[in-house]
């Protein structure tokens, strides 16, 4: 059993250093304006029976160094611990960080009633502004002509907190089954602050 929660741990901190290995390719440390930030994400995926949970801390150190702290936390059944679940829910997280079109709209200045054309030929057609967790985001609906019974929401961060933010404040995929969107994975930010 001990040999068993230690596998797990390694693969839930290995598909979480891949979700932050994109913060450090989409130059997210190179934009990042300084002082001390701290963003707690969830995850809820269809083979979770619970949401996991990604924590980010970032500390100013010495000179231009920075001290970057990473955390995961889930509550799972000794099945779903056995059964890749978990892993594969933080996996569905890394895709839809680095979908093309995500990539594409973070770090954009996003006006509201527009409708972006995206690499493939995808459409983010913004529709309103609001908060979460205090953040002033951006949100809008994502759709790509090769999923067609699928949509993405999206909300994407302004002003500050988008130099401070890894990753948008929500990926909400949405998939038609009979007749209506039912959410079927979802990143979305449940803590955030910044001290410069």
């Amino acid at each position: 059993m001990r040999r068993l929660v230690l596998i797990l741990a390694l693969l839930i901190l290995i598909a979480a250093l891949g979700i932050w290995s994109t913060a450090q390719t989409s130059g997210f440390f190179q934009r990042y304006p300084g002082g001390t930030a701290h963003a707690v994400y969830q995850i809820i995926d269809q083979k979770l029976t619970n949401p996991l949970k990604l924590g980010f801390d970032v500390q100013p150190a010495s000179g231009d160094q920075l001290t970057v702290t990473t955390t995961n936390q889930i509550t799972a059944s000794r099945a779903e611990l056995d059964g890749g679940g978990i892993s594969e829910g933080v996996a569905a997280a890394q895709l839809a960080i680095n979908d093309p079109a995500v990539q594409a709209l973070m770090g954009q200045q996003l006006q509201m009633g527009t409708t972006y054309v995206l690499p493939g030929g995808a459409r983010f057609s913004t529709d309103q502004a609001t908060t979460i967790v205090g953040v002033p985001v951006i949100e809008g609906t994502l759709t790509d002509p090769q999923k067609p019974d699928q949509r993405t929401r999206l909300a994407f961060a302004e002003g500050d907190a988008a130099l401070t933010l890894p990753f948008p404040p929500l990926i909400q995929t949405q998939k038609l089954q009979d007749g209506q969107y039912q959410t079927i994975f979802s990143l979305q930010l449940i803590e955030f602050s910044h001290q410069p």
